[in-house]
This record gives C-alpha cells, structure tokens and sequence, in this order.
C-alpha cells in the first residue's frame, strides 16, 4: 500500500506540548519533507474550540 504523504503536502496544527498533561506527537515528522508541524501556544486538545483565531489563521497561512 503506498501513502500518500510524499505526494501530497500536509500541515499538523497542534495543542502546545509544553503543557502539563499534554501529549507529544505520536509520531516523528521531523523527516517526513512535506509534514509542516506546528502548534498552538497555550492550547490543549480542545485548541479549534478554545484558540478559533489563532487555527483559522494557521490554516490559511498554509493554503
């Protein structure tokens, strides 16, 4: 099965790992060239509902 993450350009928005109980990517995208990863500054899991603005410009910074 191939993946279509060579082929296609992805954008990670993330809660802030630097938070108490909060979780680092799962995975390294460090050498994936086509992953952008970023995260929200003081952001949990709930970041869409808690920091809309800050996605919504993420998002189309990226388109």
């Amino acid at each position: 099965m191939k993946l279509l993450w060579p082929d296609c350009l992805t954008k990670i928005i993330s809660a802030d790992p630097t938070l108490p109980y909060s979780y680092l990517p799962t995975f390294d995208f460090s050498d994936m060239m086509t992953v952008d990863y970023d995260f929200i500054p003081e952001a949990t899991h709930l970041l869409q509902i808690e920091k809309p603005q800050e996605c919504k410009y993420e998002v189309r910074k990226f388109l």
